[in-house]
């Protein structure tokens, strides 16, 4: 079985364009979920893996519930594949057994991860932000950005209970025990490669890991030898798997080339329109910002359609960033040099 494991800003309908290309590979099913505050699952807050690490493990251990000690092979995206990386983890799984002695061992059933576009560390990635800032003529002394990243983890601390500086999945590579394939846009200027370059050179020693770098950006399409890569990666991890796959119908393939995991298509034929009851803030973004980031009943159709970080949602934080540090962002900018023109 594959569970999907979906990105910020996303829901489990990520998986969707997937099912034609996951199912033809004769595997035992397809899972995935909404995590906490994501799609229509309760909660007040996105942790970007703090909290979704155990999210997993409650879906796992359901899934051992009714089906056994199936094969698992996990595949995340951005927020998904960190998650998936510190679950796997002996750090993790020694908390899960701290606090509950009795909870059934999910370790065995998971043989592998396929990880795109994760991040190394919440906070190395909190400065690129910065960093950005300061490439676009934000004038930022290094104190005012220790500062203002306390400043966030404070108010995360308070508001959701966990803190940024532990949410560092290059901490939790050295003890994982199953094979991995890595995935990067060559182009991502949202979490850049570097992130998932460091993951694999810290991986344990003597575990299987392979780094595919792509043409494209943070959300664009994966090319063909992507899904050839996952293919072959199922079927070494999957015991079960017998025999050949199954042959999917040219149109078909087209489709999961040419649409990113994370597409979603709202007028599909196929797929009906999910709306979701409230999208949630990172806990890191509610902290930096008092806006009202809840979409309510009545969610515009732009906002139903994109799913995941999209370029707007990029700009958006750094936007946020910027401000905050002192700046203006994109759009005050073009406004302030078109009055400069006028």
């Amino acid at each position: 079985m594959v569970v999907y494991l979906h990105g910020n800003a996303s829901a489990r309908v990520e998986v969707l364009p997937q099912l034609s290309f996951l199912l033809s590979q004769n595997i035992y099913g397809v899972c995935s979920c909404d995590f906490t505050g994501s799609g229509k699952s309760d909660g007040d807050y996105v942790s970007l893996g703090y909290y979704e690490r155990y999210d997993l493990e409650c879906l796992l251990q359901h899934l051992q519930e009714l089906h056994g000690n199936i094969e698992i092979v996990l595949w995340g995206r951005s927020m998904g594949a960190s998650t998936a990386l510190m679950h796997v983890s002996e750090l993790t799984q020694s908390s899960i057994e701290r606090e509950d002695g009795d909870h059934p061992d999910t370790t065995s059933m998971v043989k592998g991860v396929i990880c795109d576009s994760p991040f190394c560390s919440l906070l190395v990635l909190c400065e690129e932000l910065v960093e950005r800032a300061r490439e676009q003529g934000i004038v930022v002394p290094g104190v005012i950005v220790s500062a203002a990243i306390a400043m966030i983890a404070r108010s995360v601390n308070k508001l959701a209970q966990f803190s940024i500086y532990d949410i560092v999945p290059l901490d939790h590579t050295p003890t994982i025990g199953v094979p991995a394939l890595f995935v990067v846009g060559a182009d991502d200027d949202f979490i850049p490669p570097h992130h998932s370059e460091a993951l694999v050179e810290t991986y344990q020693q003597g575990i299987s890991t392979n780094l595919l770098m792509v043409p494209g950006g943070h959300n664009d399409p994966r090319p063909e030898i992507v899904f050839e890569s996952i293919e072959q990666f199922l079927k070494y991890r999957f015991e079960s798997i017998t025999e050949s796959p199954l042959k999917v119908p040219n149109e078909m393939k087209a489709s999961y080339y040419r649409n990113p995991p994370w597409a979603y298509f709202r007028y599909s034929t196929i797929f009906k329109a999910h709306t979701p009851s409230t999208t949630q803030p990172t806990a890191a973004a509610a902290a930096a910002t008092t806006t009202n980031t809840k979409n309510t009943d009545n969610t515009t159709n732009a906002e139903e359609e994109e799913l995941g970080m999209t370029q707007e949602r990029q700009d958006d934080i750094q936007n946020k960033v910027n401000m905050m540090l002192g700046g203006v962002g994109t759009e005050e900018k073009k406004e302030n040099s078109a009055s400069d023109v006028e």
